[in-house]
């Protein structure tokens, strides 16, 4: 067993900005990530933790900002990555950049292939989608909604009707609530008119 190595001074200076990241010491806290910025301009996790801090002080934007500059110097923290990947929801850029890095990070993260299909639905990348989603074995309860309203939209636009009728089909099964049941039901009603039209 290799011995343990001493924390680097950058570890210390985050473990200590870590411990002072709080509201009552909000601007102690910015002061100190800032300057660890200014010592250490390749290094991610000062960014990454003065965007919790913006977020937790309500600036989204801010948020969004730092951590897409961490994501740009390799970020490897995946709870960051995966906060990056649902708060640029709008940016599929940006939002598909960090849900494939959290990818290779955590390869069987259900979440951020669900993610990542939707945001290569929407750049037109429709066979990287249903690429993605073939791969995912099992969904929980609370992401089979988004999966399945994914795979209906992926396997349509790949030609596999048959799988896209079955996974709307089974979503309106599974739809709780008029917003679901409407989804739901749009997306199986344009499929079955399609395979009419096709006959």
């Amino acid at each position: 067993i290799a011995p343990a190595q001493p924390a680097t001074e950058l570890e210390v200076e985050l473990l200590l900005t870590n411990l002072v990241a709080r509201p009552a010491t909000q601007a102690k806290a910015r002061a100190r990530y800032e300057a660890l910025i200014s010592r250490f301009p390749e290094s991610p996790e000062p960014h990454a933790g003065l965007g919790y801090l913006e977020w937790r002080a309500g600036n989204r934007d801010g948020a969004r900002t730092r951590f897409a500059q961490a994501l740009k110097l390799g970020s490897e923290n995946r709870r960051m990555l995966w906060d990056l990947a649902t708060l640029t929801q709008d940016d599929a850029a940006v939002s598909g950049q960090a849900a494939e890095r959290l990818l290779t990070l955590d390869p069987n993260h259900v979440d951020a292939k669900i993610m990542l299909a939707y945001q290569y639905l929407k750049a037109g990348k429709n066979k990287e989608a249903y690429t993605i989603l073939d791969s995912v074995k099992q969904v929980s309860p609370n992401q089979a909604k988004n999966y399945l309203n994914a795979l209906g939209h992926a396997a349509d636009r790949t030609g596999n009707h048959e799988r896209a009728l079955a996974a709307a089909q089974h979503l309106l099964r599974l739809a709780n609530d008029t917003d679901s049941r409407i989804q739901a039901t749009q997306l199986l009603d344009y499929l079955t008119k399609k395979k009419e039209l096709e006959k």
